[in-house]
């Protein structure tokens, strides 16, 4: 039985984002998308109340920081409380997805399965565009809060679907 590390790498990273720009321009899928930078209508989302909204960590690639809102602490235990403890999830693999990206300004970055959207906001609070992707309105909710708190919904396209 062969063991498959999780780890993503940094060249694996740098490929899927040059694959994910590729196949987007190919497909002529930005000029596709709504000049309103939502493919859901934000009025559709759940009304939310964050536990709170805090600061990420400056330990990440570049010195960028942002806000994130973050779920009550008994509701996710695992990334909201990461957050509120460390002020990232995953910090390790985001700095590198922010390396990644800034070696491609004109690549998207596609967040499949967001979350609460670490990855988003802060790869928004890079000035990149991204498409997050979740099947749970609640956490595309969480993800424009944090956006509209730090003023960079121009940068990303929320799409509520499951992907498998």
């Amino acid at each position: 039985m062969k063991i498959i590390d999780r780890k993503a790498s940094f060249g694996t990273i740098i490929t899927l984002v040059i694959l994910v720009t590729a196949i987007w321009n190919y497909f002529g899928l930005l000029g596709k998308i709504p000049q309103n930078n939502e493919l859901v209508d934000v009025e559709l989302f759940p009304p939310i109340e964050p536990y709170k909204c805090v600061e990420t960590n400056e330990l990440l690639y570049g010195g960028i920081r942002t806000r994130i809102c973050i779920k009550p602490l008994e509701n996710d235990v695992w990334i909201s409380k990461s957050i509120a403890n460390t002020g990232a999830f995953e910090g390790s693999k985001v700095s590198v997805v922010l390396k990644a990206v800034s070696m491609y300004p004109t690549a998207v970055f596609l967040d499949i399965g967001s979350n609460l959207g670490m990855y988003t906001v802060m790869v928004a609070a890079a000035g990149r565009e991204v498409v997050a992707v979740d099947a749970m309105m609640v956490n595309l909710a969480y993800i424009h809060q944090s956006l509209q708190l730090n003023k960079t919904t121009k940068f990303v396209k929320l799409l509520n679907n499951p992907v498998s």
